[in-house]
């Protein structure tokens, strides 16, 4: 009786191995797609903002390209500041090269407060590279 289940399992494994290498070949071609969807709605932009015109005070970024690197030293300046009410980054998928950030502030505009912070970046990054 094993014997037949060895046959009948040996027999599936190639099965399995085809199926997922379709799959593979599939989410391999989906990531292709979703990248250049990226680039085409940004048109090369860097940076995009979603944000309700009634409401300046709230916006979500979406750097093309970037990771933890900009989104973590981002959000710490960003809560440095007093203008400042909520801020929080998210990559949605590592295979996604997309950093979200969401800016929320008491009452300025969230335009003027993340300028005036990615401002503060440049010029500490510039003061360590020599």
């Amino acid at each position: 009786m094993s014997d037949v289940s060895d046959k009948i399992m040996d027999e599936e494994n190639p099965v399995e191995e085809e199926e997922d290498d379709e799959e593979i070949a599939e989410s391999e071609s989906q990531i292709s797609d979703q990248q250049e969807k990226i680039q085409t709605e940004n048109q090369g932009r860097k940076v995009t903002v979603q944000m309700n015109k009634q409401d300046p005070s709230c916006a979500t970024y979406s750097f093309i390209e970037e990771d933890h690197t900009l989104g973590n030293s981002l959000r710490y300046l960003l809560m440095a500041n007093t203008n400042t009410s909520f801020c929080g980054y998210t990559i949605p998928h590592p295979s996604e090269s997309v950093m979200n950030l969401r800016l929320q502030t008491n009452g300025a505009k969230a335009n003027d407060v993340i300028k005036g912070s990615l401002k503060d970046l440049a010029t500490s990054v510039s003061y360590t590279h020599l």
